[in-house]
């Protein structure tokens, strides 16, 4: 009987440590480069635990508008930004659950870009490995690949990314190795600065049209995830970035404005906010879809207050926790100055 015991410790230890090497090395395996946008995601495991008060869920239009840092420095608030190019709008419901297991959040936000420029599931597949492959090994990881992928073939690839990126190990460096638990802190808890500088004209808004509807498979996926939002009992707030706007896409904003309100939630369309965001389209974007790092300050101002208006935020912190975000901060607007002082001349 006792040999049997140990023999069955000793799986299990053996079998811990087998499971442990492989999870470190495919970790340090995954790709490292800017393009795979690594440390959007592992940013995430990397926060102190429950240390957050808000965390956004989105495309590129919400690290190109939505800035920790201002939201810090204006208003003493954490927050992080879980979003990757061309995230989908499919996928919202997997993340809310991957941020629940790492946070606690006064506020959750999810913009809705995504929802008003996609038609179904299957576009920009292209995009799905930098949520995928950047998630910790996890249940809910599963899940989100059987959800995404129909070939076998394609789930095992991702079930194992070992599979996949293996010859990494040709090309290993100790970048790599920083990777190893899955888990970094992202330099500016999921904020960016760029300096680039196009000038827009600002976008008509129309106050006087009616609702343009979503593609069904959209609507059934934005219904389904108020149904979740119920379920968690969580304060979630779905938000438009503003960007260079057309008619169409209002008419459709005002689409799930509606079914968003109609569940009882808030939605914020900040394209209807142009004046009091103080947004100048000859300088603050960098392209028709994206605010550059003075334009993201301004909506990150308004965005802030907006949530302290409409929500009860506890925005009590740790010494440890100061410690760490004014130090980013102070990074961070040394990388941000000469961009402002360069835009400031341009506004001239």
């Amino acid at each position: 009987m006792k040999k049997n015991i140990k023999r069955i410790i000793a799986t299990i230890v053996f079998l811990s440590i087998g499971v442990y090497l492989f999870k470190t090395v495919s970790y340090a395996l995954r790709p490292t480069e800017y393009t795979f946008r690594r440390d959007d995601v592992t940013g995430l495991y990397g926060e102190k635990e429950d240390s957050l008060d808000v965390v956004i869920i989105g495309s590129s239009a919400v690290f190109r508008y939505i800035n920790s840092m201002t939201l810090w420095e204006e208003y003493g608030m954490t927050s992080y930004n879980l979003t990757t190019p061309g995230q989908s709008c499919f996928i919202v419901e997997y993340l809310i659950d991957e941020v629940l297991k790492e946070q606690k959040p006064d506020v959750l936000v999810v913009e809705t870009r995504k929802f008003i420029r996609m038609d179904n599931k299957e576009e920009l597949p292209h995009r799905w490995p930098l949520i995928v492959n950047n998630m910790n090994y996890s249940w809910n990881r599963v899940k989100l690949i059987n959800y995404l992928y129909d070939n076998w073939e394609d789930r095992m690839n991702n079930y194992f990314d070992i599979l996949q990126y293996h010859n990494n190990w040709e090309i290993l460096t100790s970048e790599n190795l920083e990777y190893a638990d899955n888990k970094i802190t992202h330099w500016y808890h999921g904020a960016e600065t760029i300096g680039e500088v196009k000038k827009m004209k600002e976008p008509t808004i129309y106050t006087d049209i009616e609702p343009s509807p979503i593609s069904k498979e959209v609507e059934e996926a934005l219904v389904s995830l108020l149904e979740k939002c119920d379920e968690e009992g969580i304060e979630v707030l779905f938000t438009a970035t503003p960007w260079i706007i057309d008619e169409k896409y209002q008419k459709k904003n005002l689409y799930i404005k509606n079914i968003i309100e109609e569940k009882g939630y808030k939605f914020l369309d900040m394209n209807q906010y142009y004046e009091e965001i103080g947004l100048d389209f000859a300088v603050d974007y960098y392209d028709t879809n994206h605010t550059n790092t003075v334009g993201a300050e301004k909506v990150s101002k308004f965005f802030g207050q907006y949530l302290l208006d409409n929500y009860d935020m506890n925005l009590e912190h740790g010494e440890d926790i100061k410690i760490e975000w004014d130090a980013a901060c102070e990074a961070y607007n040394a990388e941000a100055e000469p961009i402002r002082e360069k835009i400031a001349e341009l506004s001239k």
